[in-house]
């Protein structure tokens, strides 16, 4: 693995033990913030500590975590909000 904090899409899906395509749904539908990563002609990178705080629902970020991971709980406003739960510490 690289000891640059920014990684190849394949190095993120080693170190978070899910798919390439787990990860590029994830990007697409924002679960990982567009602020996590850098895109420059064709080229991405993504920043490993961030997106793995992230996951974790870290302070300061977006509260999201992998789909096996999550439930969703409506509040008054119908709005939909993420409840984590059972997140592993070997991330």
């Amino acid at each position: 693995m690289s000891t640059s904090p920014f990684v190849t899409i394949l190095e993120l899906a080693e170190h978070l033990r899910v798919s390439e395509s787990t990860l590029r749904t994830w990007i697409r539908t924002e679960r990982i913030p567009k602020n996590l990563y850098i895109h420059v002609g064709k080229t991405y990178r993504y920043d490993l500590e961030a997106i793995t705080e992230a996951l974790r629902g870290g302070k300061g970020t977006k509260k999201v975590a992998p789909s096996w991971q999550e439930e969703v709980a409506t509040m008054d406003d119908d709005e939909p909000t993420v409840v984590l739960e059972n997140l592993d510490e070997d991330f």
